[in-house]
């Protein structure tokens, strides 16, 4: 085994996780790998501390106050996505509704200046003949 497995190793070697051949590995390697020897004599004093303490339990709604909690978060997080969506639906709306008013808008100019051009040609239309007529009537008098 190479050091890096041994290290893996060596925390399932103290909580008595390994197999007898793993253990007999991880006990050959320590004796030739100075590294591999500092490592597992740290976890040892670690473990050594950890078992020499008495086992700290939750209090016994310790459970039912964190899911109340995490619900409280979440219920609070799911109105404040909604209440952004729906302003951001409402902004919609409203840019829709202004983008209609401006169809309106365009179509009611198009019609303004299709009939500003009707009656642009009926006024002129005789002011132009007329003033063929006189411009014909100069050339016909010179």
């Amino acid at each position: 085994m190479e050091c890096e497995e041994i290290k893996r190793k060596i925390s399932m070697y103290f909580e008595e996780r390994l197999s007898e051949l793993d253990v007999k590995y991880v006990k050959e390697h320590i004796k030739i790998c100075e590294n591999c020897r500092l490592e597992f004599k740290e976890m040892e004093i670690l473990f050594d501390i950890l078992s020499n303490h008495e086992t700290v339990y939750p209090p016994i709604d310790f459970t039912d106050k964190v899911i109340n909690i995490i619900k409280k978060k979440n219920q609070s997080i799911s109105l404040e996505k909604w209440g952004k969506s729906l302003i951001a639906a409402g902004i919609i709306l409203a840019l829709l509704n202004f983008a209609s008013i401006g169809n309106i808008v365009d179509e009611i100019s198009l019609y303004a200046y299709k009939s500003s051009l009707t009656i642009t040609e009926k006024v002129s239309q005789p002011v132009i003949e007329i003033s063929n007529s006189i411009k014909n009537l100069k050339g016909f008098i010179k």
